[in-house]
C-alpha cells in the first residue's frame, strides 16, 4: 500500500484501485447485512436482530432469580450494558447517516464510536454463541472502521516488521 493513501491527519480521501471511493458507507438497512468485517459494514438491523435475540433470553433468566442475588444483579446489570451499547450504536449511525460532522477527525471518533459500542454488544452475545439462531457470521467483534484503516493497519504492521528483520539482520552482522 502506498503512503499516499492516508492524508496529514492519517485519514484517507483516497480513491481504491477499482476507482471507487474507500469513504465510509453508513447502512440503515432493515435487514442484517450478514457476514461482518469492518464497523460500517453495520446497519440498524443488525442491532436490533442482536437485540431481539439476546433480550428475551436475559429477560427469562432475570425472571428465574431471586431479586436479592448477586446472579440478579449481574443479569440486570448486563441486560442494561447490552441496551446502552446498542443505543450508543443506533445513535452513532444515525449520526453517520446524517453526515453533519464539523471535520475529519469528529467524523472517525464516531466511527470509532460506533465500533465500540459494536464490539461491546458482540461480547456480551458471545457466550450464547452455540444456540440456535445465534448470527456467527454476522455477531462478531471487527477490528477496523473500515477497509482503508484495515490497509493502513497492515501497512503499518508490515512496516513495523520490515524495520525490526533489518534491526536483526544488523545485529547479527556484528
Amino acid at each position: 500500500m502506498s503512503e499516499d493513501l492516508v492524508d496529514a491527519a492519517g485519514l484517507s480521501s483516497a480513491v481504491a484501485p477499482t476507482g471507487g471511493d474507500l469513504r465510509t458507507v453508513v447502512h440503515t438497512a432493515a435487514v442484517p447485512t450478514g457476514q461482518l468485517h469492518y464497523a460500517t459494514d453495520l446497519a440498524v438491523a443488525d442491532i436490533e436482530a442482536a437485540l431481539d435475540f439476546l433480550l428475551p433470553r436475559l429477560r427469562d433468566e432475570i425472571e428465574k432469580l431471586d431479586a436479592s442475588s448477586a446472579a440478579f444483579r449481574i443479569a440486570v446489570a448486563l441486560r442494561q450494558l447490552v441496551t446502552d451499547s446498542a443505543a450508543i450504536a443506533r445513535w452513532r449511525l444515525e449520526e453517520l447517516a446524517a453526515d453533519d460532522f464539523f471535520n475529519a477527525l469528529s467524523r472517525r471518533q464516531s466511527e470509532q464510536s460506533l465500533l465500540n459500542a459494536w464490539n461491546r454488544l458482540a461480547e456480551a452475545l458471545l457466550p450464547w454463541g452455540r444456540e440456535e439462531g445465534y448470527d456467527t457470521a454476522g455477531w462478531r467483534r471487527v477490528s477496523h472502521i473500515d477497509a482503508l484503516s484495515a490497509a493502513v493497519q497492515r501497512n503499518q504492521d508490515e512496516t513495523y516488521r520490515a524495520k525490526l528483520a533489518e534491526r536483526v539482520r544488523k545485529a547479527s552482522d556484528r
